[in-house]
């Protein structure tokens, strides 16, 4: 069985040969303990794969969390990594002030300038049951942008402004006084 057979098999419950594997780490074991984590996927390999967006873009996204300190994610909140290869913590939420949302733009050009072409050949070459290369987590980017404390309080008032927040995740364009409605 190929790991995309075992995954549909998995999906559709027709009994797989087995279950499937499949292995996120942090970026400490690639930058850190590779070869501890290649002998892992040698011995047991994984059935899920995620294709590389652009070529190089994980190369630059796993320096910046090769060390200690802050960075600025393409959103505009500040993390802070306390040790190199662990993810860190968003300490300034970009929007921590809702004065900040009216000039505030989501990174589209982040996923405009992928090569998704590159992606679907890679797709193409594989066997694996494959995955999403992009962090689409919408509630943690809320989260990250806001501030846990704040997000909990936005939803929980049902703010208007966390609204126009979620619809930039649907890829809506920000909400004017002209185009507000209620409800």
């Amino acid at each position: 069985m190929t790991s995309r057979e075992r995954v549909r098999a998995t999906l559709t419950f027709s009994t797989p040969d087995r279950v499937p594997r499949d292995l996120w780490a942090l970026p400490y074991i690639s930058l850190f303990k590779q070869k501890d984590l290649d002998e892992l996927l040698n011995r047991f390999p994984m059935d899920f794969g995620r294709p590389e967006l652009s070529p190089g873009s994980n190369d630059r996204d796993l320096q910046k969390l090769a060390r200690a300190g802050t960075y600025v994610d393409e959103w505009g909140s500040v993390w802070h990594l306390a040790e190199p290869g662990i993810i860190g913590e968003v300490k300034e939420p970009a929007l921590a002030e809702w004065s900040r949302l009216d000039t505030f733009r989501p990174p589209w050009e982040f996923a405009r300038s992928r090569d998704w072409d590159h992606v679907n050949r890679e797709c193409d070459r594989s066997d694996l049951f494959m995955l999403s290369d992009v962090c689409a987590r919408p509630f943690e980017r809320l989260q990250f942008l806001r501030g846990s404390e704040n997000l909990y309080i936005d939803l929980a008032y049902d703010t208007p402004e966390i609204r126009t927040l979620i619809g930039f995740s649907f890829g809506q364009a920000p909400r004017t006084a002209s185009n507000t409605s209620s409800g």
